[in-house]
């Protein structure tokens, strides 16, 4: 089964100049950023997004996503309003609900309310609102700008002037969210299985049977994550998965793990048990040279 291939973005930002480009020509259809709380990650996705934006000229780039527990939806939506403008038809807006852990968690306490379950779906249905309709009045709803010209915002504008709308989780309680409000669903197929997920596939399944059209000729959309190793032989893609995860021996469970071939196959398998309209993935690797080639050898036996 042949989808399309993005990348999900986890590493040092450090590289972005130099990864950009290249992941672009190889053929990938989206560059996500995430937000990670560690000094080797960014937790700045919309920066990132920006940023790769513009780096590259046709690949989509986005979020996934950000955590939307530790800021505002208005925030969120102003954000993405400008860059919608800047790269119109080309940025994903994708959220997520977990914590940024400790000790940040308790370094954003003093500024930022952090909802529970019941109030972190509310902040998510009000994003959504903000960004479809713009703010509700009752002279009518006010479009969050900056808009482009002759768009008149919120559901009479035109569908592709705003980002693309994603959630991004490994659960149940996200999934069906993301189908009540007709988001695209980005499931996290490596962490789900990381943190022994039973019966994954039925999550993807009830995001679909929960999916609510937002407007016409819209559909469930299923992304699907997963992180591995690929290298030229099976001994080199083994190596550089424990380079990357020098702790990790015996437990280490990569998704795809090999040589291009082989990894190919166990992607085009893990779409198909999905029914997943695209795959997400990355390469680990010991450096930054070795992922490169590593993105570069799948990307083309995925082809």
């Amino acid at each position: 089964m042949i989808v399309p291939l993005s990348l999900l973005d986890t590493q040092w930002p450090g590289n972005l100049i130099d990864l950009l480009p290249a992941v672009e020509e190889m053929g990938y259809a989206r560059y996500w950023a995430t937000e990670h709380y560690s000094p080797g990650q960014s937790a700045s996705p919309t920066l990132v997004t920006a940023l790769a934006a513009g780096l590259t000229s046709r690949m989509r780039v986005g979020t996934a996503g950000v955590l939307l527990r530790l800021t505002s939806a208005m925030r969120v939506a102003q954000d993405f309003a400008a860059l919608q403008l800047y790269f119109p038809g080309r940025i994903d807006l994708g959220v997520a609900g977990a914590p940024a852990g400790q000790p940040h968690d308790g370094a954003f306490a003093p500024d930022v309310v952090v909802p529970d379950a019941s109030a972190q779906a509310d902040r998510v249905r009000r994003l959504v609102g903000l960004v479809r309709r713009g703010i509700e009045t009752d002279a009518g709803p006010v479009p969050i700008g900056p808009i482009s010209d002759g768009d008149g915002g919120g559901d009479g504008g035109d569908p592709a002037s705003r980002p693309q709308l994603w959630m991004c989780g490994t659960g149940a309680s996200s999934a069906a969210l993301a189908g009540a409000l007709g988001m695209r669903f980005a499931f996290h197929h490596y962490l789900a299985t990381q943190r022994g997920a039973s019966l994954p596939v039925e999550i993807v399944a009830a995001y679909r049977a929960a999916f609510v059209p937002h407007g016409e000729g819209d559909a469930p959309h299923v992304a699907v994550a997963a992180y591995g190793s690929c290298a030229p032989t099976l001994a080199e893609a083994e190596a550089e998965w424990r380079g990357y995860l020098p702790w990790v021996v015996d437990d280490s469970r990569p998704t795809f793990l090999g040589t291009p071939d082989a990894c190919a196959d166990a992607l085009s398998e893990l779409a198909r048990q999905y029914g997943a309209d695209e795959l997400v993935v990355d390469c680990f690797a010991a450096s930054f040279s070795a992922r490169l080639s590593g993105l570069g050898l799948l990307a083309g036996a995925f082809r």
